[in-house]
């Protein structure tokens, strides 16, 4: 076996890979041992994975959510406590939440504030993706289309090695693995339900998704393009494959109404 980021035998490498990590709820879409090394694995974790889930807008929607990492603990997360005009850091363990102010020439005014006062109130930044974000978040959804592929064709050994030589997802194979910065990998984004929806299924009561994926090829009168959609808390993203550019995917999108891959009947309501 051979691994599908380096190419080098991975016949004696131990690591599962998490298509999508466990930190954003995934314990079922796993990689056997092999088809990930273990060292394009630990490298991945570190400088793919990390970067975004440490981001302030997933640490929020992960905290905001109650998804936990592989330990059981929520992200840190900051916000303002009214008050006492005091930025403040949340602490979640099994315990419950822990104040604490992030700078400690505050702690006399916080402490006064949150000793005297019955009830208090925290503002929390906007959940949103910055443009510095946008760079890792590319990366991370690169590795998620490889790996979510790379599944549909594990049981097939042939199938596996031809991907693994696929000349056509060299470019962003070489993207995820070693980064490009000065070659940014374009995705589409846009929220189709919200974050915290719950739908509920006849038979299966209520439901919250956190993560869910298709592959779709865009019709084209001289070649198709391969793009992933994947959509996290609400936040459907779309990635081409082939290509830095979703051009084909903006004009798919216009030609069907704007209707996710994901739902092509229409997105359930919550």
């Amino acid at each position: 076996m051979r691994c599908m980021y380096c190419k080098r035998d991975s016949t004696n490498s131990r690591s599962v890979e998490h298509i999508v990590p466990e930190s954003l709820g995934n314990w079922e879409h796993v990689l056997p041992p092999g088809m990930v090394c273990d060292q394009c694995n630990n490298y991945l974790g570190r400088a793919v994975e990390r970067p975004v889930l440490e981001s302030e807008y997933f640490a929020q929607v992960r905290f905001v959510n109650s998804v936990v990492n592989k330990r059981g603990a929520l992200p840190t997360i900051r916000a303002l406590h009214v008050q006492s005009g005091t930025l403040v850091e949340i602490n979640s363990s099994r315990h419950g939440n822990a104040l604490y102010p992030v700078d400690e020439k505050d702690a006399s005014r916080f402490v006064d504030s949150v000793s005297t006062l019955r009830r208090g109130h925290l503002l929390f930044p906007a959940r949103r993706s910055t443009e510095q974000d946008q760079y890792p978040l590319s990366r991370f959804l690169g590795k998620v289309a490889i790996e979510a592929l790379a599944q549909r064709f594990h049981a097939i050994p042939q199938a596996l090695e031809d991907l693994t030589d696929s000349a056509e997802l060299d470019p962003l194979r070489t993207y995820v693995r070693h980064g490009r910065r000065n070659r940014f990998w374009p995705f589409h984004s846009r929220q189709i339900y919200p974050e915290d929806a719950v739908f509920h299924e006849k038979g299966q009561g209520a439901y919250q998704i956190l993560h869910e994926w298709t592959f779709m090829y865009t019709p084209s009168t001289e070649s198709q393009e391969l793009y992933f959609v994947l959509a996290i808390f609400g936040v459907e993203y779309a990635l081409n494959l082939e290509a830095p550019n979703v051009n084909a995917y903006r004009k798919w999108l216009a030609q069907n109404s704007g209707r996710s891959p994901l739902y092509p009947g229409g997105v359930p309501v919550p």
